[in-house]
């Protein structure tokens, strides 16, 4: 032990800067894997937001196809009313062929 006495300061001071370098190194590569994990949050809500906004728009997109169809079958609906009231007001309508303007009116229907 008496021989080992001279140098267990500067196996102590080694034991120390192992240590000390093994520590630096490990919180390099915490670090490093922390702000690889931070730049993937980052991506992802950029993802997440642009996914927001294409959904909106497909959302709007839609109810503007909808309406558009709503306005269209009433459209319809009220020419096919229109065509109703004529047989309702002309007696003779179910016996007689329809002249020009009602053959058109009936096309108008389906166009």
């Amino acid at each position: 032990m008496t021989l080992l006495r001279p140098f267990l300061p500067g196996l102590a001071l080694v034991l120390v800067l192992v240590f000390a370098l093994f520590m630096v190194s490990t919180s390099a590569k915490h670090r490093a894997t922390q702000e690889a994990a931070f730049k993937q949050t980052k991506l992802d809500l950029a993802q997440e937001k642009l996914l927001r906004t294409t959904e909106a728009a497909a959302y709007a997109a839609d109810a503007e196809r909808a309406d558009a169809a709503y306005n269209r079958l009433r459209a319809l609906n009220t020419r096919v009313e229109g065509v109703n009231d004529y047989v309702k007001v002309n007696p003779t309508s179910s016996n007689q062929c329809l002249d020009g303007a009602d053959t058109d009116q009936l096309r108008d229907l389906w166009k």
